[in-house]
Order: C-alpha cells, then structure tokens, then sequence
C-alpha cells in the first residue's frame, strides 16, 4: 500500500558478498563501492584519500536544502556504516581521519563511541597517532559536549549543535546495561540508550 517503493543492491564492485562500508555507502549515496571503501570508488594509487568522490545524502541535504543532520549510533561513531554517511576513503580502518572529516563536514548532531580517536596522543584512552584534540575542536566551533545520560538529558531545547562521545570504543548493549552489568559499563556506568540519543537528537535546529 505505500505510494512509493525502492530497491537496493548492496554488493560491492569487487565482490559479491559485501561489508558494512560499502553496504552503508550504497545506502548513502546510491553508487557501489569497494570493500573497505566508501563514498568513493577505490582506484590503486598509494593514499586511500584521492579516490573519486561520490556524495553522499548528508552532503546532499546540506548543499541542496540547509537541512540540519544528525549522525548517531551505539558504535564507534567513526565505524563504517555511521561513518559512510560522511566520509570518502577507501580504507575504513582510517579513524584519525574519518574523525577530520567529522569536523570538516560539521553535522549539526554527532553522538555515539570512539571517544578515543578524538583524543590527543598521550591523553589517557587516546588512539589518535597525532596532537589534535577534536574534542576541543568540536567545542571551538560551538559545539555543546556531553559524556553520559545525565549530561545529555540536561541539555537545554535551544542547543544547536551537539557533540555526545559515551564511550572510548563502542557503546554497551541494552543487555549489557540494563542486566548484566558487563562489557564497559563499569567504567562508563551512566551510558544513554541508542532511543535517548536519537531522541535527544531533534533539538534545536535538528527538529
């Protein structure tokens, strides 16, 4: 019964059984793509950075109608299938980089794990392989910045651009939360559900 209806095939170029990089990037911006790669088709040169560009429907919604975004997920935010709403590499393991390419694109909401590639080397659970401390970038450029459930349910309505970073890796499961008290939780006790966060999303100009 619904007025419109679309297909799509997620197979990458190179191969018929895909991953999620370039499983999400099919999804974001109807072009395949390699294996690893998204946003981009792959081509053989040395730097995974200089492959031919697609845009993708974040770029798309911004460019054509100021629309606000939000990415957010209960994995590493920089992990492939949140990632390939952005990015363009042919090497999904480029975390330092997915993340600058985060602040270059600036979505209006950004929330979820992978606090640690937002870290400056040498800060404590940082993986970052550089001195940029995006985190701090993030908050220059007028992001507010929370770290758990408390902070984020604190927010005021009017907050225009948010930066939410729960976790150093991926975000505990409901099960693990809520019932198990495993995974990560011990060190990060006050994680929000992927429900909160995608709720808590629609603020300000993301509404």
């Amino acid at each position: 019964g619904m007025p419109q209806m679309a297909l799509v095939s997620t197979a990458g170029l190179d191969s018929i059984i895909t991953d999620s990089a370039n499983a999400a990037s099919a999804y974001a911006t109807g072009h395949k793509s390699s294996v690893n790669a998204m946003g981009v088709y792959a081509d053989r040169t040395a730097n995974p950075f200089d492959d031919p560009k697609v845009e993708t429907i974040v770029s798309l919604a911004k460019r054509r109608n100021d629309m606000a975004v939000g990415i957010v997920s209960n994995t590493e935010i920089q992990d492939a299938t949140p990632a390939a709403m952005i990015a363009h590499t042919r090497r999904r393991a480029a975390y330092d980089q997915i993340v600058e390419q985060y602040f270059a694109a600036q979505p209006d909401v950004l929330m979820g794990g992978g606090l640690a590639n937002f870290l400056a080397q040498g800060t404590p659970g940082a993986k970052r392989r550089d001195q940029a401390d995006f985190v701090a970038k993030f908050r220059d450029a007028g992001y507010a910045y929370v770290t758990n459930e408390v902070e984020l349910k604190a927010l005021p309505q009017d907050t225009k651009r948010l930066l939410g970073l729960f976790n150093l890796g991926n975000m505990d499961g409901a099960l693990d939360r809520k019932f198990l008290k495993a995974g990560s939780v011990k060190r990060f006790p006050n994680q929000p559900d992927l429900t909160d966060m995608t709720a808590k999303a629609q603020i300000g100009r993301a509404s």
